[in-house]
């Protein structure tokens, strides 16, 4: 089934346009607010064409992405070769692959290239907020400091 990702703003009002047909239905979302970040749900289109609609109500939109990078964890030798697996202008979620000793809060050293023209370095110190098995979800450590590399890759 074909998915439409829509990032939904403080208005709590998209815009679904249909893949098929290109036909639009403007909806309020604040009934699905509040119970998780994401909600999916399938929608048809006046044209009959049904796909599914995944609404993401987290502040920051956040870019599912494939970059090879690696951290470095006070204790360890070696960096550790990491996969982002997500991005937003406020942190990432990226896995080892091998199991790490690390806790919410700590502060560690991510660096990755990404996948733009200019192959752009992005290093940065960030703070881990979840770890589920060997995924990290971390948050950038200096919120003042803009990166502009970042900031133009992350435009949906």
């Amino acid at each position: 089934m074909t998915e439409v990702k829509i990032q939904v703003g403080k208005r709590n009002k998209v815009s679904i346009i249909c893949p098929q047909c290109g036909k639009h239905k403007e909806i309020d979302t604040s009934r699905y607010q509040g119970k998780t970040e994401e909600h999916k749900m399938n929608f048809t289109c006046d044209c009959g064409f049904t796909f599914e609609v995944s609404l993401n109500f987290r502040e920051y939109y956040r870019k599912e992405t494939h970059l090879y990078g690696h951290c470095d964890i006070v204790g360890y030798r070696d960096p550790i070769e990491i996969i982002v697996e997500n991005l937003s202008t406020k942190g990432v979620g990226f896995t080892t692959g091998i199991p790490v000793n690390v806790s919410e809060g700590d502060m560690i050293e991510v660096e990755f290239i990404l996948n733009d023209k200019k192959r752009s370095l992005i290093r940065r110190t960030v703070i881990v907020r979840r770890i589920i098995n060997n995924y990290i979800a971390a948050e950038f450590h200096d919120m003042k400091k803009w990166d502009k590399d970042l900031g133009f890759y992350m435009r949906p």
